[in-house]
């Protein structure tokens, strides 16, 4: 095999796997919205939090070294198409900064609706803030565990 060849190869297991990681991001994605399945302790561990603890470690413990879970979702939810993922060579970090960059964006000045919509687009700006805080309480859960398993990492080493 040549090196041609060789690089050939590589990029069409890079494009192999990106369509893994897209299919099982979906497929989590999918079990998440499964109020059953997050509730069941067998499955979800009873809430979304357990659900996504256990699905990060037993599902995507080759990628959470890169991104959470959370993040890795938050990435499928603001470019849903294969084909963006294609385009930019499933890329994850790549996606997920420039994600970062258009939700964050500069300040914008909020128009307010005429009278007749103000409830729906409060309701969407509130269903909007709330999945952000769900992202944020789930991230601040992921931290807090990774504190607790330094904690016992240390005490170990100290007792040792």
């Amino acid at each position: 095999m040549n090196s041609n060849q060789v690089f050939a190869e590589l990029v069409d297991l890079r494009n192999k796997a990106g369509k893994s990681v897209y299919h099982r991001l979906t497929l989590a994605q999918r079990l998440l919205t499964d109020k059953d399945w997050v509730r069941a302790p067998e499955h979800g561990g009873g809430d979304e939090s357990r659900a996504l603890d256990r699905l990060e470690e037993e599902c995507f413990g080759d990628l959470c070294g890169a991104l959470s879970l959370p993040q890795l979702l938050e990435v499928l939810h603001h470019v849903p198409d294969e084909g963006d993922w294609k385009r930019n060579k499933y890329n994850l970090k790549r996606m997920h900064e420039e994600m970062k960059m258009v939700t964050k964006g500069p300040p914008v000045v909020v128009q307010r609706p005429a009278p007749q919509d103000e409830l729906a687009y409060f309701k969407e700006e509130n269903a909007e803030l709330k999945r952000r805080v769900k992202v944020l309480e789930q991230e601040n859960g992921k931290l807090r565990r990774m504190i607790q398993r330094i904690r016992q990492d240390v005490g170990e080493l100290q007792t040792a």
